[in-house]
């Protein structure tokens, strides 16, 4: 059963999560400490017919050590396939470093993951801005605009190029 059109959106990934937890001989108890939830809290993905909060998603996939992107799918907060490798996080790759094709896939994974999180937050009925923050992916002081939003602004990338882009 898929996530999507389930009556109970989070069932997949507590199946996921139940797999992982007996295979490793925890009591449901241990699986929700190490996520950092409550024990009620980790049985409602069973039977809840709301998708669960973005943040518990998060720290049930850290516990678990699944892809963040294939927990949302699962969760039932979007219908999506997770990208290609199971990515979850990209590494850190300086300008310098990154040769045009590094940039290039770097850049459609970014935009996979983050055509994700706002399905994501669409069917949560959150912005992007709160899921990244539920996600703590970033602190809400990160999320000033720099007053270039809706105009379009360039990228001047190390190997000489002017990307433009819509802010």
């Amino acid at each position: 059963m898929t996530a999507e059109g389930s009556p109970t959106p989070g069932r997949p990934l507590w199946e996921a999560a139940e797999h992982v937890r007996t295979e490793k001989d925890w009591t449901i108890d241990q699986l929700a400490e190490r996520a950092g939830i409550g024990r009620a809290t980790y049985n409602r993905l069973a039977t809840n017919r709301v998708p669960p909060q973005a943040r518990t998603v998060r720290k049930i996939a850290s516990a678990i050590g699944m892809p963040l992107a294939e927990a949302i799918r699962l969760s039932g907060l979007t219908s999506q396939p997770a990208p290609a490798g199971d990515i979850d996080l990209l590494p850190v790759i300086t300008f310098d470093q990154a040769s045009p094709d590094i940039m290039a896939a770097t850049a459609r994974i970014l935009r996979q993951q983050l055509q994700q999180l706002r399905e994501a937050a669409a069917a949560s009925g959150r912005t992007l801005g709160d899921l990244l923050v539920d996600l703590e992916l970033v602190r809400p002081e990160e999320l000033r605009l720099s007053g270039r939003a809706g105009r379009e602004a360039a990228v001047d990338l190390p190997d000489g190029h002017d990307r433009r882009a819509a802010g």
